[in-house]
């Protein structure tokens, strides 16, 4: 039997604070001269960066311009809000490319920030089931499956950084991050653009395979990369600029990236160690039982809610804190304490302090009733009456802005 699946089986749809949405007035026709545009951008296989950069250069206003408040899944279907800055001439009020389309919900006072999202409302619909993996499935929802104050059918689990977080650990050669802290700014590029991986596609496959080939040559190794932002490293290097100077040359993002995944895996590290769970090699925290998960929160209601943080590691990382000996734990097992977790020459990327809710509720969660996956591909030798049941069910539910919709699928054991 063949699995198929869309895009559209992985629903997003990014949902703003009342308090962002309360800056937002009218557009009568797109955003005039001088003023900034909230747009609702819907992509399709597509990710975040390659869509918001896709509108700038149809706009006009240049591959960086156009903000948006948070990373939305690539194989998937997801609307978000992007700001838009008008310059000197005007924007229409809709725009469009290839995976992804755009319309103006209005003008917006101030910056488009990951603080101004309330939420993410997800719709996934899960194929190929069989009459026992949908009864396993049902089994599993239930032993997790509560309710709140109000009635509200809620999901308790531990707040874990999904897989997405963990890319700059590139084909198990390591953190780029770790690179940085040593001052190996070349280790750390290499890492970052020249270890090929198998999930790269496009001009960063290329790239990578290419940098791959005759890394240290900067020279010679130029006129075989294809031109991308990662570019401008290579290119400082080959100029004779200091190496810590070369990595600074990467897009920002990329350099927050390297840093935000190592933190996200030392902090899933120490979720661990807070509630009994588990971690994989890749740094993917598989939840702990149900039974764990109540019992943690009914601790941390006890001492003052269950919206209880978990700090992550930092130069300034609070010792005196609940869980700061998990923290300190997580470190001393890397070789490192909080004053080491800076990057020497460079002020930015920086290992932020701030904490993070040990749990989350998934919230209104609900499944619909078992159904026929008109995807499925039965070989011709099962068709007939006595061929294989293949049925599908759609989920949903919503998590506070900043956490993985992944997360509640291996607790279920979809994924």
């Amino acid at each position: 039997m063949v699995i198929r699946r869309t895009p559209e089986d992985f629903r997003v749809v990014e949902v703003l604070r009342p308090e962002a949405l309360a800056r937002v007035t009218p557009a009568q026709e797109g955003v005039p001269p001088g003023r900034r545009g909230l747009y609702l951008l819907t992509k399709r296989s597509v990710t975040t960066l390659d869509a918001t950069g896709a509108m700038g250069r149809a706009l006009e206003i240049g591959t960086d311009a156009v903000r948006h408040a948070g990373l939305k899944d690539k194989h998937a279907l997801t609307v978000q809000h992007v700001l838009a800055p008008a310059g000197e001439r005007a924007l229409p009020a809709s725009v469009e490319g290839p995976g992804w389309s755009a319309k103006v919900l209005g003008l917006i006072e101030g910056d488009l920030t990951a603080g101004d999202i309330d939420r993410n409302d997800f719709v996934i619909t899960v194929r190929g089931l069989s009459r026992a993996s949908n009864q396993r499935l049902s089994a599993h929802i239930r032993a997790r499956l509560g309710r709140d104050a109000t009635g509200t059918s809620i999901m308790t689990l531990v707040n874990a950084f999904g897989a997405q977080r963990f890319g700059s650990a590139r084909a198990g050669e390591g953190w780029v991050a770790r690179r940085l802290i040593e001052g190996d700014f070349v280790g750390a590029l290499k890492l970052a653009i020249a270890t090929p991986h198998r999930k790269d596609s496009g001009v960063q496959r290329d790239f990578a395979r290419a940098a791959a080939k005759l890394w240290g040559a900067w020279g010679e190794m130029l006129p075989l990369l294809p031109a991308c932002p990662q570019r401008a490293a290579i290119e400082a290097l080959a100029a004779g600029r200091p190496e810590h100077e070369a990595y600074a040359a990467l897009p920002h993002f990329l350099q927050e990236l390297h840093v935000d995944a190592y933190q996200s895996w030392i902090w899933n590290h120490a979720a661990a160690l807070a509630s009994g769970a588990s971690v994989d090699a890749e740094g993917v925290l598989h939840q702990p039982a149900p039974e764990l998960v109540r019992s943690l929160a009914a601790r941390l209601a006890a001492s003052g809610g269950a919206s209880a943080e978990l700090p992550t590691a930092s130069p300034e990382l609070d010792a005196g804190h609940e869980f700061a000996p998990l923290v300190l734990k997580v470190l001393a097992g890397e070789g490192l304490e909080p004053p080491g977790l800076v990057i020497p020459q460079l002020r930015r990327p920086r290992f932020e302090g701030y904490g993070r809710a040990l749990l989350v509720r998934a919230e209104g969660f609900a499944m619909d009733k078992a159904e026929g996956d008109e995807l499925a591909e039965v070989p011709a030798a099962g068709a007939g009456a006595g061929a294989p049941v293949v049925l599908k069910r759609v989920l949903r539910f919503s998590l506070p802005s900043g956490s993985y919709a992944t997360v509640v699928l291996g607790a279920i054991e979809v994924w």
